[in-house]
């Protein structure tokens, strides 16, 4: 099932037999994206549109339009070419996303269950963050991928200690058997979305979209650091992980993270682990000198903003 937004005013209200009015978010009975309009009504692409006004000279677009079994007037608008529009006003729950692209997601976060849905969330972030510059081209397809089939299947192949492991998403390393590309293969899980909630918990909601972008800047860290395998398998998956949870928590006012305590907490002691592994005798033993004091120093700003979102009584794991 796709969803629609229908949007009227009070001078002009949408109606459907029987005079009943239209109004909110509606299920359509496939996965086409429709706006149920007036004839003649203009209409913006979901995640890339026009400004405010037409701009001179932009693609034009092919629309198909039927009527339903209410009565109502459906249309789909394909552009003939993806349409781009400036970034808008950034959201106070993510500043890093659109409020557009957040109130979206607010709105989809309690009905997402089905794959298809899921990975038209993470598109629309997908799409948001491009338009201001963001490179996901870096991975496979071009995006972050949710398809519980082939989780399932990546989490058959972790090794057996790491499959209790709570994730909200995985990273395949290039040129495996389940990611033969040389680009690293980005997957989202389902615990990233949550469990089917009441859409009137304002505070789960808004906690698990900041939990799913989170997961996906987690995740395009990774995908960062196997832009160059040789040096990634060098690292090894302690040291990876730490840059990657500390990228969290560096980058958590910008996702939203900062917001939210218990999922900050949560973030910062998933960190801590990982820095206790890399400060093991054997690990840390094995870097020079100047590894670990550029650790050390990170460790210790990033422990200053663990501080600014916890308060003081949060001990420093960070030692000399």
């Amino acid at each position: 099932m796709g969803m629609i937004r229908i949007h009227t005013t009070a001078t002009s209200p949408l109606v459907g037999r029987n005079n009943a009015a239209l109004s909110g978010i509606h299920l359509t009975p496939d996965a086409a994206v429709r706006r149920i309009v007036r004839a003649g009504a203009i209409q913006a692409g979901d995640y890339d549109q026009l400004n405010d006004g037409k701009e001179a000279g932009s693609p034009s677009t092919v629309e198909t339009c039927r009527e339903n079994s209410a009565g109502i007037r459906q249309c789909l608008r394909t552009p003939e070419k993806r349409l781009q529009r400036t970034p808008g006003r950034p959201s106070r729950l993510v500043p890093d996303l659109e409020e557009a692209t957040v109130n979206d997601l607010e709105s989809y976060m309690p009905m997402a269950r089905s794959d298809q849905l899921r990975q038209q969330m993470v598109d629309a972030i997908v799409s948001d963050r491009q338009r201001k510059g963001t490179d996901f081209s870096i991975m496979v397809r071009g995006r972050p991928v949710y398809d519980s089939d082939l989780w399932q299947r990546a989490m058959q192949q972790l090794p057996a200690e790491q499959r209790s492991e709570p994730r909200n998403g995985i990273t395949v390393h290039p040129r495996t058997q389940l990611n033969p590309d040389p680009l690293p293969l980005v997957l989202i899980g389902p615990t990233a979305f949550g469990p089917l909630i009441d859409p009137s918990n304002r505070d789960l909601v808004r906690e698990l979209v900041v939990r799913l972008y989170t997961a996906i800047t987690h995740e395009y860290r990774h995908a960062t650091q196997w832009q160059r395998p040789a040096e990634a398998t060098a690292m090894g998956r302690v040291r990876l992980e730490v840059d990657a949870f500390f990228a969290d928590i560096e980058n958590s006012r910008a996702t939203g993270l900062a917001g939210q305590r218990e999922p900050f907490r949560h973030t910062w002691d998933e960190a801590v682990g990982w820095w206790r592994q890399l400060r093991a005798p054997a690990l840390w033993g094995a870097l020079s000198d100047d590894e670990r004091r550029a650790y050390a120093e990170r460790c210790r700003r990033v422990f200053a903003v663990v501080q600014s979102v916890l308060g003081r009584g949060v001990s420093s794991p960070c030692g000399p």
